[in-house]
């Protein structure tokens, strides 16, 4: 059976993670896989790919370009592998449709956040016909993505809850000193700027490592503020890690606090290293944090830094936090979730 997977690029994120933890998880080697990539976007832990001996990798694109000779190249790339179904992420379901894949095959749309954001308008009403149809299907990466997506397009969706591989590259460290970390995109929906105002009224024996990068613009402003904060010494700005379990292995409580979120990979990374959590209650985060358990949500930046200020001087509730964690990260394996897509795409 030829399956074929379908990513903007692969550059470090979400989706990316998804898809490289699906195809290494396949549980049966003997199929035939295909990946198609837009951008000649590869982030350096995502190489290993070009290794498996099942996977043909398809780099379209040099540079982030959609024209008519990139939508020339992508039908003649889906017609010449003649896929039996594709499972497309991103906005790539919009393409599919353009040049006619799902004339040809079932295309399954994975939808990774909010699905009123998953897609700009004029797209989903583009897609919504063949969504009637049939022809492309719906998955979301937890129940809340599911329960959205289904209220937007009026049609079935199935869930396949998102999952990392859960082995940890390094050992824990611990530290007197409390290990706050933010790891994500540096953007206004992640609030990153308030995160770091929120540390100037904190006080006691901290670190605060933000890693992540983001628009010019936007990352100049969150420098200015954590150079203009009483505890700059403290707060470190490290842009995208390479090796981002050594970051984690070296954290205590894990800062998310988005406008809005689908079901975060940052949280299963977090839970694996035993990290408390600090986050907003929106998206699906409530499947992995459970108040006064292994976290708090906060609702505004005011509470946010009463809640950090009350974990800094309190060693013993941290610690809980961090147990409670590690109890439930095994909910969240890559082999589970792949067995899943297995399942759902070997059906048609």
């Amino acid at each position: 059976m030829e399956i074929c997977f379908v990513n903007q690029d692969m550059s470090l994120g979400g989706s990316s993670t998804v898809l490289y933890e699906i195809i290494k998880n396949w549980p049966n080697k003997k199929d035939s896989l295909s990946l198609i990539v837009f951008y000649d976007l590869f982030d350096e832990r995502y190489l290993d790919l070009f290794n498996l001996s099942y996977l043909k990798i398809y780099i379209l694109n040099k540079t982030k370009t959609i024209d008519f000779k990139f939508l020339k190249v992508l039908k003649k790339t889906i017609f010449d592998i003649k896929p039996n179904v594709i499972s497309s992420h991103l906005t790539c379901v919009f393409y599919l449709r353009l040049v006619g894949a799902a004339k040809i095959c079932n295309i399954y749309h994975t939808i990774h956040s909010e699905p009123i954001n998953d897609l700009p308008k004029i797209y989903r009403l583009l897609i919504k016909r063949y969504i009637k149809k049939d022809k492309i299907k719906l998955i979301g990466c937890c129940d809340y993505v599911t329960k959205k997506a289904i209220q937007l397009y009026n049609h079935e969706c199935l869930t396949i809850r998102n999952g990392i591989d859960l082995s940890c590259k390094h050992p824990r460290t611990e530290s007197n000193q409390l290990r706050f970390l933010f790891v994500g995109r540096l953007c206004e929906v992640k609030n990153v700027v308030e995160i770091v105002e929120s540390f100037n009224n904190v006080d006691g024996d901290f670190v605060l490592n933000i890693c992540g990068s983001g628009s010019e613009e936007y990352t100049k402003l969150v420098t200015q503020t954590i150079s203009d904060n009483k505890n700059s010494d403290k707060i470190h700005l490290f842009g995208n890690q390479q090796d981002i379990e050594a970051i984690y292995s070296k954290s205590d409580i894990l800062i998310l606090v988005s406008k809005r979120e689908g079901m975060p990979m940052v949280l299963f990374e977090g839970a694996k290293y035993g990290l408390g959590f600090i986050t907003t209650d929106v998206g699906s985060i409530s499947e992995v944090v459970t108040p006064n358990i292994n976290g708090y949500f906060v609702k505004d930046f005011s509470e946010l830094t009463d809640k950090l200020n009350l974990l800094i001087f309190n060693k013993e509730l941290v610690n809980d936090f961090k147990k409670n964690s590690l109890k439930i990260c095994s909910n969240f394996g890559a082999s589970v979730m792949a067995k899943k897509y297995y399942e759902v795409l070997k059906n048609g």
